[in-house]
Parts: C-alpha cells; sequence; structure tokens
C-alpha cells in the first residue's frame, strides 16, 4: 500500500497570492529567470492551464502522425503509451514524481505549483506563450540517443511541448509579475 503524501503547508506569500488569482488561465510574467546552464531569459506563461487535455491532445497528435523511421514509430509508440499511463494516474516513467507534493495554506491546495522535497524549493508550471533570451545558456554537448532526438522532435508538434516548469530558490529569479501583483524573491521565499 502507498504511503499518504500530505500536501506541504507553506505560510508565504505564495498561497495567498495564487490562491486570490481567478481560476482559469491567467497571464504571469517571469523576469530574469536563470535556468539551469547559465542561460537567463524573460518568460510569458499562461498559469493555470489544464495539463491534462494538453495530454489528450498531444496522443490524437501522435496517433495521426506518419513516422519517417522505424525509430520515429518506437518513439511515438512510447510517447503515446508513456501519456496513456498519466491519463490513468500512474506513469512508472515519472521517476521524480515522487518528489513533488502540493501547496496548501492549510485550507486549500494551490494549483500549478509544487513543493520539492529534496530540494527545499517552490516550482511552479504553465503554458509558455514566449520567451526572450537575455543571456544565452551554455548547454553541454548533444549526446542524446536517435530514440531521444525523435521523442524530442515529436513532443515538439504537441502543446506539451510548450509546458515550463520554473524552480523558484533565491538567485533564481529576478520577478513573477501576476495580474497587478509583483512578487519578488523576498516575497516568495521568505519563511519557507
Amino acid at each position: 500500500m502507498k504511503d499518504i503524501v500530505r500536501p506541504k503547508t507553506l505560510k508565504t506569500i505564495i498561497p495567498a497570492a495564487l490562491n486570490n488569482l481567478r481560476q482559469g488561465a491567467t497571464f504571469l510574467s517571469v523576469k530574469e529567470y536563470y535556468d539551469n546552464f547559465g542561460g537567463i531569459s524573460d518568460f510569458g506563461i499562461v498559469f493555470h492551464v489544464n495539463y491534462l487535455k494538453a495530454v489528450k491532445k498531444s496522443i490524437n497528435i501522435w496517433r495521426n502522425h506518419c513516422p519517417i523511421s522505424n525509430i520515429e514509430k518506437l518513439a511515438r509508440d512510447d510517447l503515446i503509451r508513456s501519456y496513456s499511463q498519466t491519463l490513468r494516474g500512474h506513469n512508472p516513467k515519472a521517476r521524480s514524481a515522487h518528489a513533488y507534493r502540493q501547496i496548501t495554506d492549510g485550507n486549500s491546495l494551490i494549483k500549478s505549483v509544487k513543493w520539492h522535497d529534496n530540494g527545499r524549493a517552490i516550482h511552479f508550471w504553465g503554458f509558455g506563450i514566449h520567451k526572450r533570451i537575455i543571456k544565452q545558456a551554455n548547454y553541454p554537448p548533444d549526446t542524446r540517443s536517435q530514440f531521444s532526438v525523435s521523442r524530442e522532435r515529436l513532443l515538439q508538434l504537441t502543446p506539451l511541448f510548450r509546458f515550463r516548469q520554473f524552480k523558484i530558490i533565491e538567485g533564481r529569479f529576478g520577478s513573477i509579475g501576476v495580474e497587478h501583483l509583483t512578487l519578488t524573491q523576498k516575497d516568495l521565499i521568505k519563511n519557507i
């Protein structure tokens, strides 16, 4: 029997600010976000997007896609199988899913935001609509297999490719703007 994972209660401005947003899709901007490879970018995202609808749409796109090689066919079938498991509520390929917990302010869960126990960090995600590169990242050489490259190419055909996750820790971002709020590192990190 699986252990019950309790939501993380945070007494910061995050729950108060994000719980006051409208429940539907909301535009949000992330300024001066530092990625894992030293790049800095500004992002425009749509927050509170229905991820499962994007999964369903993506599966339909792959089912109607004609592969150009045997490797691409294997990659397509693997993506369909994997994301179909996501729709059923359990994807064994989602190896890091156990490390995340939903966030609550003590009363209600916060949509599109989660807590990473191992990294002791807040993460939020949304549908990317804009990216402006301020400083180019220094990526390592691409050593992926042809199968992995085919998977990524197939993901690029779908809305799933536009989903982005942001790690909210000190030194990782300048500010986050949503509706009439501007949240800084001080607002988001205190009392975690």
